[in-house]
């Protein structure tokens, strides 16, 4: 079976990504002083701080993160589906996460070249095919 990973940016979290069968790694968010992971701040306190005048910026998920994904995996062929390359970071960290991996030859990283509606249901689709014993050949073309 094939093994989807995305990141939050699809407006997946992790636990609904383990529901949905794919790995979704959060981004890091910065409002102010203070760090969080994406959607894992609750609604009322993110709307909160921007209320008060702070303005949150998104990276990309550590590297690290992304390799350990990749790691958990082994022993499946991988499709990260990356949000947008050129409005973030995370197709690169992707990419560079997948070079660094024991198992590079197993892993396509996907450029969506899109933003989170689009990239959420090309995530939503590849799951699908995924969970129905489609191979990485098939998924790919359906996203491409």
């Amino acid at each position: 079976m094939v093994q989807i990973i995305t990141d939050s940016s699809s407006l997946y979290t992790g636990e609904e990504g383990n529901k949905l069968g794919i790995i979704s790694i959060p981004l890091c968010i910065t409002i102010g002083k203070r760090n969080f992971r994406d959607l894992e701040i609750p609604t009322e306190e993110f709307v909160s701080e921007i209320q008060t005048g702070l303005i949150p910026v998104s990276s990309q998920p550590p590297i690290v993160d992304v390799l350990e994904a990749y790691e958990k995996s082994q022993g499946r062929k991988i499709i990260n589906i990356s949000l947008a390359d050129g409005l973030s970071g995370t197709y690169q960290t992707a990419c560079t996460a997948r070079e660094m991996a024991k198992n590079r030859d197993d892993i396509t990283v996907l450029n969506t070249k899109t933003l989170c509606g689009p990239h959420r249901y090309l995530v939503e689709c590849a799951a699908a095919m995924a969970k129905e014993g489609k191979g990485e050949t098939e998924i790919l073309q359906m996203l491409n």
